[in-house]
């Protein structure tokens, strides 16, 4: 996730590919104790998607 949230700042992704990515990763890392990470990589995309408006 980092390296595609990396790439979604420097313009290499598109915000859909890296919702979907998200998704996906929310939807097996549910199975684990992730819920700070989770949040934090949702931070980290929706500020990424505020600076690029």
């Amino acid at each position: 996730m980092k390296n595609k949230i990396k790439s979604f700042e420097e313009s290499g992704y598109e915000f859909g590919s890296v919702k979907d990515s998200f998704d996906g990763w929310r939807a097996y890392a549910r199975w684990a104790n992730t819920f700070n990470l989770s949040e934090n990589f949702k931070k980290e995309i929706i500020n990424t998607l505020i600076e690029k408006i």
